[in-house]
């Protein structure tokens, strides 16, 4: 019964509210869109705030300017409960304006605004967007298992975690809509000291099809539609050899390189030369 209760006044609060164009915004948000459901005479919005670090946290923060920019306007705060389906009071403050940060988790917020008689509500949900990309063709140690190569070929594999961003339709808790992201934005890069080998493609799982013959560093980079980005790094230790050779001009005078009648023959006079072959014609006749 009280849960039936709570959601006809919240509803009553939802329909009975004038309406003039208050204010409730995140302006640090790394994305924002509008609300997927209907919200009568007001629009509510969805911020998404990119995580810095895999794991770690982000301290969102949520403004509300009075509908007229003026003082004396009361701003009531609510938090939204899921298991209720309805924003639970938190905290008053008054002024033109008024703020909440340090938001460290993913939640809905309610702001009822009122001075004389004029009420205004808004609403906004705070998504805190993380996602992990992990190269999984490595050790411990983070190189290359012999497993994932040969002299002919290097392969490369990633996945991508993310977590699920969702929100509610207020005074209900049987439906949960959701802000679809992406992760199609992936960049491998090789770092080697000659460049050599080919580059790896833009999938997860790229197979370089001329393996390197030095050390290589394999960099995946990968951004999603939060502009939210992550790398991971994995050590190819080359098995391959480098062709190389090298060479010195040796004049053909040169005694210590053609000695004796190699020498003659190679880098002697012109006119020894040729007695050199008439003689050895006539022992052979």
């Amino acid at each position: 019964m009280l849960r039936h209760l709570l959601k006809f006044i919240c509803i009553i609060l939802v329909t009975n509210t004038v309406y003039v164009n208050a204010q409730l915004y995140a302006p640090d948000a790394d994305y924002s869109e509008q609300v997927k459901y209907d919200s009568p005479g007001s629009t509510d919005s969805v911020y998404i705030f990119n995580v810095p670090e895999y794991g770690s946290s982000a301290n969102a923060r949520l403004e509300a300017l009075s509908p007229d920019g003026t003082d004396n306007w009361e701003f009531l705060w609510s938090l939204y409960n899921p298991a209720t389906g309805n924003f639970i009071p938190e905290s008053t403050f008054s002024g033109s304006s008024s703020y909440i940060d340090n938001i460290g988790t993913s939640a809905g917020y309610q702001v009822v605004f009122t001075k004389n008689g004029t009420v205004d509500t808004c609403r906004a949900w705070i998504l805190l967007n993380d996602f992990n990309v992990e190269i999984t063709t490595k050790d411990n140690s983070g190189k290359l298992p012999s497993l994932y190569f040969s002299c002919e070929y290097i392969d490369l594999e990633a996945e991508v975690t993310g977590n699920v961003l969702y929100y509610y339709i207020p005074c209900r808790t049987d439906t949960i809509l959701y802000v679809s992201n992406s992760y199609s934005n992936i960049e491998w890069v090789a770092e080697n000291e000659e460049g050599s080998g080919s580059k790896p493609g833009g999938v997860l799982d790229p197979r370089v099809s001329n393996p390197p013959y030095e050390d290589t560093k394999y960099i995946i980079t990968v951004l999603d539609k939060f502009n939210c980005e992550r790398s991971d790094t994995v050590l190819y230790e080359s098995i391959q050899s480098k062709a190389e050779f090298d060479y010195a001009y040796i004049e053909l005078t040169d005694a210590e390189y053609y000695p004796e009648e190699y020498g003659l023959f190679y880098g002697g006079d012109y006119d020894k030369i040729l007695i050199l072959i008439q003689e050895t014609l006539l022992l052979t006749s």
